[in-house]
């Protein structure tokens, strides 16, 4: 007897896994869930995380199919952005806020605005997106409070594409200015740095995630010394061992 059903591979093969929330197909995440659970709670816990490996040894499929799902379950709303593939009149500030307010409009949520500091009105400013995370709040269909995880995929092309290498410092800045959550002209040098307080709230509402190359950590270092947590809470993810391959 015939049949007209197709059997759709439930594998994804050499092309990255996708974000379940997101694609149509159906595929089985398997061997990765040590994986998996480390980096959530390395999430949960810090507001900067580094994932790196070598090329090709499933950065991506980990988080879309892996962390995405399990981040979800804990009122945290992720997306993934490519920063170094951007058009260079998209200022990086856009890009993030842009996918920021997508991600939450497509969960039908809402943002609203806390009048907690003085909107920054600049958007090329070092401090307009800490401004932006401290004024906001999220919310998704049923208003309950979400907290955006900001993936920067593939990382490594900052600093690959990226012609002008002041941009790549000021994206780095800026990021240091999240971390903190402290204005800028109140940080004077990288010891009030370290030892600032965050003025709002004890563990802000947003994560931020690199995820890049194994062999692009160097590049890191050259920002570490003013941005301390570029050298902490990194996950390398390794090659799967045998019991993870036969499952």
């Amino acid at each position: 007897m015939k049949t007209t059903d197709t059997i759709q591979n439930p594998w994804a093969g050499l092309s990255s896994y996708e974000d379940p929330a997101k694609s149509a197909r159906r595929l089985k995440f398997c061997g990765r869930d040590e994986a998996t659970y480390d980096v959530a709670q390395l999430i949960d816990d810090n507001f900067l995380v580094t994932l790196y490996g070598k090329s090709g040894i499933g950065k991506t499929s980990l988080l879309n199919a892996g962390v995405f799902p399990a981040l979800r379950r804990e009122q945290y709303t992720p997306l993934s952005l490519r920063l170094g593939i951007a058009e260079e009149s998209h200022a990086y500030q856009d890009i993030i806020t842009d996918a920021v307010e997508h991600a939450i409009s497509e969960i039908g949520g809402t943002m609203s605005i806390v009048n907690v500091v003085e909107e920054q009105t600049d958007r090329t400013a070092v401090d307009f997106l800490w401004n932006y995370f401290a004024r906001s709040e999220f919310t998704d269909a049923e208003g309950h409070t979400v907290f955006p995880v900001v993936v920067f995929d593939q990382f490594e092309e900052l600093f690959n594409l990226t012609a002008d290498v002041s941009l790549v410092g000021a994206c780095f800045r800026t990021i240091d200015t999240i971390l903190q959550m402290t204005p800028p002209e109140k940080v004077s040098d990288a010891f009030a740095r370290l030892n600032a307080r965050l003025p709002f709230n004890e563990k802000p509402a947003f994560r931020l995630i690199l995820s890049l190359r194994e062999d692009f950590l160097a590049r890191l270092e050259d920002y570490s010394y003013n941005i301390p947590a570029l050298r902490r809470n990194r996950v390398g993810l390794a090659s799967m061992n045998g019991l993870q391959a036969l499952e």
